[in-house]
């Protein structure tokens, strides 16, 4: 019988991220998503809350160098970053700026998730 260690999940700080759970978990590095119930990942490294909500989770890479962390509203270093949706100001579903920022208009700070 093997056993499978699941990753540690980290937040951009290098902090661990307890609760946290891997989108990938046979992959070298995967975004994380929190260990709430009925989050989920999307397959662009973003996470979907109970609440509804879209966030920027923690990832396995303790130092955040891998392509397959979600490197999106990183200031928020320590835990989560909810999204704000920006698609009635960009017309397409793809578009997000960071929560709390009152300029989420045509220029960055929105930035596209694809």
């Amino acid at each position: 019988m093997s056993t499978h260690k699941q990753a540690q999940c980290h937040y951009p700080n290098g902090s661990a991220a307890p609760g946290d759970f891997p989108c990938d978990p046979d992959a070298k590095d995967s975004a994380c998503c929190g260990g709430t119930l009925g989050s989920s990942c999307y397959t662009n490294k973003l996470c979907w809350g109970p609440d509804g909500n879209v966030a920027r989770g923690s990832c396995t890479s303790q130092n955040w160098l891998s392509p397959e962390c979600a490197a999106f509203c990183m200031s928020a270093n320590a835990g989560g970053h909810d999204l704000i949706p920006c698609a009635n100001i960009t017309k397409t579903d793809t578009s997000y700026c960071c929560d709390g920022n009152s300029n989420c208009m045509w220029v960055p700070p929105f930035f596209e998730v694809g």
